[in-house]
């Protein structure tokens, strides 16, 4: 894996496709291992971006990376105002409305 700033790099890239590629890769690996997982504040970060393309890529790699969510970042997301995008992630990333529910009741 590349430094935390380069990675942040190649999801803001004007270059789309290389962009979206790399997200997906980093998507795709999400779903068999937890070795994205390290760089979670970093992408929750890119919620805040002024472009909606690397906004949607946060969205999805979070939503990939939801399932080794063992010490409850996606909390602090929601504390920063982004509670939306919290469920959004928790439903596309496969876990259902039970579990949406269950984070809620926190």
């Amino acid at each position: 894996m590349n430094s935390k700033a380069d990675i942040i790099a190649a999801l803001t890239s004007k270059n789309n496709k290389f962009a979206c590629a790399y997200a997906e890769n980093i998507i795709s690996e999400s779903h068999e291992t937890d070795t994205w997982y390290d760089c979670f504040y970093e992408f929750a970060a890119l919620l805040n971006h002024s472009n909606s393309l690397v906004r949607n890529r946060a969205l999805f790699i979070l939503a990939a990376n939801a399932q080794w969510d063992d010490e409850n970042r996606f909390d602090e997301v929601v504390l920063q105002g982004h509670a939306l995008v919290l469920w959004l992630a928790l439903v596309l990333g496969g876990l259902g409305f039970a579990s949406v529910f269950a984070v809620a009741d926190r």
